[in-house]
Parts: structure tokens; sequence; C-alpha cells
């Protein structure tokens, strides 16, 4: 059997490698995002500010349609479903109860068919359970007639 070459402990990383991932998280991760809260606190220290009631009207206005433009787009396609599903039954309104007629026929005729099975198999049921009845009624009036009675 060959052996394992592999360490059995944790291996260590590479000094450089760890130093080059350090230097890449900072730069493209952390940079950006720092960079991005500079902006907003920047951006917004007008807004804030008593004298920046001239600035928060158009950033409102923005705002407002940032905010109208998702709720539009999802009722866009929501009408669109609706209409979709409106048209899917006027087709099956108008083109379909010919077939449901056709359908209706056959179940009926099916229907009929096994009913009928089903009478001719109750009747033979019916009529040997009849017979059996009269033959047990007779054995037991001649059973009555046979016995002693004192």
């Amino acid at each position: 059997m060959m052996q394992d070459s592999r360490p059995s402990g944790p291996r260590r990383r590479n000094p450089v490698t760890k130093a080059q991932i350090r230097r890449d998280t900072i730069w493209q991760i952390l940079t950006p995002l720092a960079v991005a809260v500079v902006v907003v606190i920047v951006a917004l220290v007008p807004v804030i500010l008593p004298g920046g009631a001239a600035t928060r009207s158009p950033l409102a206005a923005v705002s407002l349609m940032l905010l109208i433009v998702p709720t539009v787009i999802l009722g866009v396609l929501v009408l669109a479903l609706l209409l979709g599903l409106n048209y899917g039954v006027w087709l099956g309104i108008t083109r379909l109860p010919p077939y449901f007629k056709i359908a209706q026929d056959w179940v009926a005729l099916l229907a009929d068919r096994i009913q009928n099975a089903a009478d001719s198999v109750s009747k033979v049921i019916l009529k040997i359970r009849s017979t059996l009845a009269g033959v047990k009624r007779a054995a037991n009036g001649v059973r009555g007639f046979l016995t002693f009675r004192r």
C-alpha cells in the first residue's frame, strides 16, 4: 500500500500569498466601500443642514420616481399576466364546449354500460340468493312438519 504524503496537521499559508490577498482585500473591498460611505455622507450634508430645503425637494422627487419605477414594472407584469389568463379563459369558453359535449356523451354511454353490467351481475346474485332462501324456507317447513311436538 502507498502511504499518504499529505501532512496530518493544518497547512501553513505562504506568507507572500497571504500578504498579497490582504492587499487585494483592502484595495478591492474596503476602499470602494469606504469611498461609497464618504460620498453618501457628503451628499447628505446639504440635505441635513437647515438651509437644505431647496436641495431636499428635488431629491425627494427623484427618490419618489425611483420608488415608483419598480412598482410600475411589477404592476405591468401582473396586468400582462391577468390579460393572458383572461384571453386563455375566453378561448376556453368559446372553443371547448363542443369537446365537452363529446366527452359528456362518452361518459354517459360508459355509465349506462357500467350500470347495465352491474344490473345483470346483481340480478344473477339476487336470483341465487332468493332461490337459496326459498329452498331454506321449504326445508324449514318440511322440518317443522316432520318434527314431533308434544
